[in-house]
């Protein structure tokens, strides 16, 4: 380090920061009051004109101002060593802190990495969905019942939960539409969220139940993604659900509290079903229990 201008390893110490040195808040260490005077730091060679202002005195190391030193002696790399030793450390030690604050938060959200509940049952077969579902759905095609479990395949979910789930939000009807908010279709496709998937709501209100799952897969593919979800994770059915209701935070437990917008939105607080003031993932899996075949 030695001849390296003191300007320079003042830049490294703070990370290429700002204009003005020192940083008070960051490098407490940063007080040259007396430097100037003290015999322990040689500061000589020193320049005419200080990079950062127009003007450069002696007296502006009192102050902290910006310096520089073309060539820098023993002591003062010494001097140098140790600030920047203290802020490295001051730096290690905020970050410590940080990431205990972060993994705080994370617990008290009910944020935590990715699991999910049994998903050993999943079935796709076709024929056993249709048994299940023709009941209580009898106009539904063998074409959609073929589509729901390839579609559900590749999501990674059982195909009577994808079932549940289009029950709870439409009735499994394609052209169904909420005249709150214009949400259309088999999983109740929001203005925007049709935009974002390359249609529109009164396209989606034009297709059979079997076009629509076409967009109920990119839909959901999207957000299982974004959702910090692995693509060949098996998803169960309150994860599932949490992808249509709250997507951004469908790797919770707990995906919004009493006081949230989320919570208050709408009919949602219903969602909430033991009144502790949570809507958890288990509830919405519940949900979906409620409304299979």
């Amino acid at each position: 380090m030695t001849g390296e201008s003191f300007n320079n390893l003042i830049l490294k110490a703070m990370g290429s920061y700002g204009v003005t040195y020192p940083n008070y808040s960051l490098m407490p260490a940063f007080d040259f009051s007396g430097y100037a005077n003290s015999g322990d730091y040689e500061l000589s060679g020193l320049l005419n004109q200080n990079p950062y202002t127009s003007e450069y005195s002696e007296n502006s190391l009192s102050d902290g101002f910006n310096f520089n030193l073309s060539t820098c002696s023993s002591d003062t790399m010494s001097l140098v060593n140790s600030i920047y030793a203290n802020f490295t450390q001051q730096m290690e030690t905020q970050q410590a802190q940080l990431q205990q604050m972060l993994a705080n938060f994370m617990s008290n959200s009910g944020a935590a990495p990715y699991s999910d509940e049994d998903t050993s049952y999943f079935s796709y077969d076709s024929q056993a969905l249709k048994e299940k579902w023709s009941k209580k759905k009898p106009n539904l095609s063998d074409s959609f019942y073929n589509k729901v479990v390839e579609v559900a395949k590749r999501v990674g979910c059982d195909p009577n939960d994808l079932m549940a789930v289009m029950n709870a939000e439409s009735g499994i009807n394609p052209a169904a539409v909420n005249k709150n908010g214009g949400a259309t279709g088999l999983i109740q496709f929001m203005p925007a969220t049709a935009q974002g998937l390359g249609t529109t709501t009164e396209k989606i209100k034009q297709m059979s139940a079997e076009e629509q799952l076409v967009y109920v897969e990119k839909y959901l593919k999207q957000t299982k993604a974004a959702a910090g979800i692995g693509e060949n994770e098996k998803i169960g059915a309150g994860t599932l659900y949490s992808l249509i209701f709250l997507p951004a935070r469908a790797n919770r437990t707990v995906l919004t509290s009493k006081g949230e917008t989320y919570y208050n939105q709408g009919q949602n607080y219903r969602l909430d079903t033991n009144n502790d003031g949570n809507i958890t993932k288990d509830e919405l899996g519940q949900r979906v229990r409620n409304f299979m075949a």
